[in-house]
């Protein structure tokens, strides 16, 4: 009797574990656009896999096709039509493919923490504005193709956001926006207002590469910043650019240029130690990796441990 019953709760286990394990799959069907929370927004495309769909009391699988996606979901918002799906909570799910082929598909997202699973997606004619915590598992990479507005919140990924050379990243407001995970710029981001970009490597390294290709425009009197940890840099391969502003804009992280600063107004302090290392044998570079437009006659100012004779 007793092995009997060992088994059964085993067996019994195993049918719980693959309950939760089971990724379905969830698409969002009101092109007017509406509530995430709102179940009759999602058709769970995947009721083939319920054992009794006819059953209300099948204990396996809930057959409704209009429920919410949950933490091992993954959901679709691709149907074509220019709308916004409004998320004013937390939610965890398994991955999002943001986007369709025809208009532009909103995620509005903020007031909590949106998880993810797996790799998600925010296609070419989608955008996220985001005024929340993004957060996800191990490894995990959001690919940007379209925009990404950012309000507000931190990118706390436990991997990779990925931009794309079509990409847009705009950094909206008067506040810090921290990442704290790798950033691969191949797009644009633009930095207006007083919005700060600011690394935290509180999670491990958080490092923002502007890949050869890639534009940060920085528009007002924001600028880059760090948290003081080890491991927080900003690669530069391609252009940086102050667009915008009047004042002072700092950078008070370490900054490794080997693209082109192209400072169009105001003037740049530098207040971090080996900024501006340019060559293959490590010798500092001089102010003439800084581009400065003559016509404007601005001037950058550079505060570092570097000796004058290598400036």
């Amino acid at each position: 009797m007793k092995t009997c019953l060992h088994f059964f709760l085993l067996a019994l286990a195993a049918l719980n574990f693959g309950i939760t394990a089971h990724a379905e799959t969830f698409t969002w069907i009101n092109t007017s656009g509406g509530d995430w929370n709102d179940p009759a927004n999602w058709l769970r495309t995947d009721i083939e896999y319920c054992t009794n769909p006819d059953d209300p009391e099948d204990p396996f699988y809930e057959c409704n096709p209009h429920t919410l996606p949950d933490m091992n979901d993954n959901v679709f918002i691709t149907a074509d039509g220019t709308y916004t799906v409004t998320l004013n909570s937390s939610a965890t799910i398994g991955s999002l493919m943001l986007g369709g082929s025809i208009g532009t598909q909103t995620l509005s997202f903020s007031g909590g923490v949106l998880r993810f699973g797996g790799d998600s997606l925010i296609g070419d004619h989608a955008a996220l504005a985001l005024n929340g915590q993004l957060s996800s598992e191990f490894g995990v990479t959001l690919t940007v193709n379209g925009v990404m507005n950012w309000t507000n919140g931190p990118v706390a990924l436990d991997g990779l956001l990925f931009l794309s050379s079509g990409a847009s990243l705009n950094l909206i407001g008067n506040t810090i926006h921290e990442f704290y995970c790798l950033v691969y710029n191949y797009g644009t981001t633009r930095i207006t207002g007083t919005a700060t970009l600011r690394a935290n490597s509180g999670n491990g390294a958080a490092y923002f590469v502007n890949e050869t290709n890639g534009l940060v425009d920085i528009q007002g009197d924001g600028g880059l910043a760090g948290s003081n940890g080890s491991y927080e840099r900003i690669y530069n391969y391609g252009m940086v650019r102050r667009s915008g502003g009047t004042g002072n804009m700092n950078l008070t992280v370490m900054f490794l240029n080997y693209g082109t600063f192209d400072i169009q107004t105001g003037s740049v302090n530098l207040n971090w130690p080996n900024s501006f290392l340019l060559t293959a044998d490590n010798r500092p570079a001089s102010l003439l990796s800084v581009q400065v437009r003559a016509s404007r006659q601005r001037r950058v100012r550079r505060r570092s441990t570097v000796p004058k004779g290598d400036r």
